[in-house]
């Protein structure tokens, strides 16, 4: 049954003013208009069942929801917990900073939209309010329990433009594409070979790329420019890996601290430029990373 709205409406005003405080943090005007709104339209606590957050015990909304609210609408980390109380390899990302991560992807209305690695579907809701009715929002989760009730919450919040399938993310959806934007929530180390093809000329991804010989990964946002996708932001973060026979990774995850080589450029491996002008050549795969000096 769902919540009044007058016993969740504190914990919302209180998320709101936790996130406009942590993007003036980052340099911002505060939240903007069109993120807060998507915020309220598509409330964390409906996307939510069984979980624990951080090293604490299982806590499960469903059957007590008003003692999970503060945890819910704080800015942690919540670990999805199957019905059989074993953990799941998904979270629902720290809202500051999955939700900065969309504001940088300047989601617009109208636009289709990819996400790889959909969870519980919460933010699929957030991406799929900015695309408006003429847009598109496509989620793609390997796990189906998960899958099969983020449909259900996403209907229940009257979301009717988003779609969640369940299939290995690296292989995308080409009957929807091709993507303006596409967000990854896990961490890659190939990156999948079907964004050449199904990203728009132009289009913008996110991608939290595995840096070698380090447990953390370069969050990156990529534009696509003619054959390959180039950086036009980055930042450190983490992330669970993507699974999945495309991820075949070949170097131990080791010091949290290895240092990012430069800025990005993916490439098929097969358009690889040569090495040269301080360039690092890194094979992954499918794709190649090329890392050059920063200015």
């Amino acid at each position: 049954m769902p919540l009044p709205p007058e016993r969740v409406a504190p914990h919302l005003v209180r998320f709101i003013a936790m996130l406009d405080a942590a993007f003036r943090a980052q340099g911002a005007a505060g939240l903007p208009a069109r993120l807060a709104a998507a915020v309220q339209a598509v409330p964390r606590h409906a996307f939510v069942h069984r979980f624990r957050a951080g090293e604490g015990r299982v806590r499960n909304f469903d059957a007590a929801p008003e003692g999970c609210l503060g945890l819910i609408y704080s800015d942690r980390v919540l670990a999805h917990v199957d019905e059989g109380g074993d953990i799941l390899a998904s979270t629902n990302s720290q809202p500051s900073f999955v939700l900065w991560l969309v504001h940088l992807l300047d989601v617009q209305p109208g636009q289709k939209i990819l996400e790889i690695g959909s969870g519980s579907g919460w933010l699929a809701g957030i991406l799929a309010h900015l695309a408006g009715g003429s847009g598109r929002v496509t989620g793609m989760e390997i796990i189906a329990t998960l899958a099969a009730r983020s449909r259900t919450d996403l209907a229940a919040c009257g979301l009717g433009n988003v779609t969640i399938l369940v299939q290995d993310g690296a292989l995308g959806c080409p009957a929807a594409a091709p993507f303006d934007r596409v967000i990854i929530t896990a961490g890659v180390w190939d990156l999948p070979s079907m964004l050449f093809e199904q990203v728009a000329p132009e289009g913008w991804l996110i991608v939290p790329v595995e840096l070698s010989g380090s447990s953390a990964c370069r969050v990156v946002l990529l534009r696509h420019v003619a054959k390959h996708f180039v950086e036009m932001q980055g930042m450190r973060g983490w992330f669970v890996p993507l699974t999945g026979p495309s991820q075949r990774r070949t170097a131990p995850e080791e010091d949290e601290d290895a240092p990012e080589p430069g800025r990005l450029a993916i490439y098929r491996s097969a358009e690889a430029p040569q090495p040269g002008a301080g360039r690092i050549i890194e094979p992954r795969g499918a794709s190649t990373l090329v890392w050059t000096p920063k200015l």
